[in-house]
């Protein structure tokens, strides 16, 4: 990775090369993206249905960020309460 960014950067220090700073940049952003651990909000889907719209009925865990639809629940949400909301998961596990 070092030497990649190296080339890049040196292969004219006046003005680099157009092709080199863009491998320079999908090669960070590929590292960036397999080293870090995509957010469960990323993700997009209810964990339940598997799908992802109806954003207006969604619910975020305000433990571990998985997305949940009201209507999902078991039993469903007739609203979107008010203050913190904990998914089935993190209710089990405490």
């Amino acid at each position: 990775l070092a030497r990649k960014i190296a080339e890049a950067s040196s292969s004219n220090a006046d003005e680099p090369c157009v092709d080199s700073v863009k491998a320079r940049d999908d090669l960070l952003v590929s590292v960036f993206n397999t080293l870090l651990p995509r957010a469960p909000w990323e993700d997009g889907i209810c964990k339940v249905c598997g799908m992802d719209k109806d954003d207006d009925n969604v619910l975020l865990c305000d433990k571990c960020d998985s997305e949940y639809h009201r209507y999902c629940l078991n039993p469903p949400l007739q609203k979107i309460p008010d203050g913190n909301w904990y998914c089935p998961s993190c209710v089990a596990s405490g």
